[in-house]
C-alpha cells in the first residue's frame, strides 16, 4: 500500500524546470514574525526550488561572494563593473525576492524571481494559510510554481 501511495505521488511530481536555471535566494523578508524564521523559510524554498531542477545559491553563498565583493571596493573597484563581475560570478539567471506576512488570523507568503540586471519579472507566485505550522507546506507548494513558470520562460 505504502509503495503504491509513493508512486502516485511520484507520477503526480511536477516535471523538473531546465536544469541549467539558477535562482539567487538570499532572505526573506518577515513582517510581525521572528526575523530568525528568514533564513530559515529561505533555506527551505531553495531546497524545494532544487527538488524541481532549478539550482539555488543560498544566503550563505551570497555572503561569501559579497565578501569578495567587498574586497575588490577595498581594492579600489567600486564602479558597476565590480556589480555587474558579482552576478556573473554568482551567474545566477533569476534572484528571489519576497516576504512572508503575519496578518491577524492568517500568514501570506509573495514571492517574486526577477533578473538580477534590470529586474524584469520571471516568475511569481502567492499563497496562504491560517496556520503556521502549514506555512512549511506552503513553501513546497509555491516552489512548483516558481519552477513551473521559470522552465517555461527561460526554456
Amino acid at each position: 500500500m505504502l509503495t503504491l501511495l509513493c508512486a502516485a505521488l511520484l507520477a503526480q511530481a511536477p516535471a523538473p524546470a531546465n536544469p541549467g536555471i539558477k535562482v539567487a535566494v538570499p532572505t526573506l523578508r518577515l513582517v510581525n514574525l521572528d526575523e530568525k524564521l528568514g533564513e530559515f523559510y529561505a533555506s527551505h524554498l531553495a531546497q524545494q526550488l532544487s527538488y524541481r531542477g532549478v539550482t539555488t545559491i543560498t544566503s550563505t553563498e551570497i555572503a561569501a561572494l559579497l565578501g569578495l565583493e567587498r574586497q575588490r571596493q577595498l581594492l579600489g573597484c567600486q564602479d558597476d563593473s565590480c556589480k555587474a563581475d558579482l552576478m556573473t560570478t554568482l551567474g545566477a539567471d533569476g534572484v528571489l525576492v519576497g516576504q512572508v506576512t503575519k496578518l491577524d488570523k492568517s500568514y501570506q507568503l509573495d514571492v517574486r524571481i526577477i533578473t538580477p540586471g534590470d529586474g524584469r519579472p520571471l516568475a511569481a507566485a502567492s499563497a496562504n494559510t491560517e496556520d503556521q505550522d502549514r506555512l512549511v507546506g506552503v513553501f513546497t507548494v509555491v516552489a512548483a510554481q516558481l519552477a513551473q513558470e521559470l522552465s517555461q520562460k527561460l526554456n
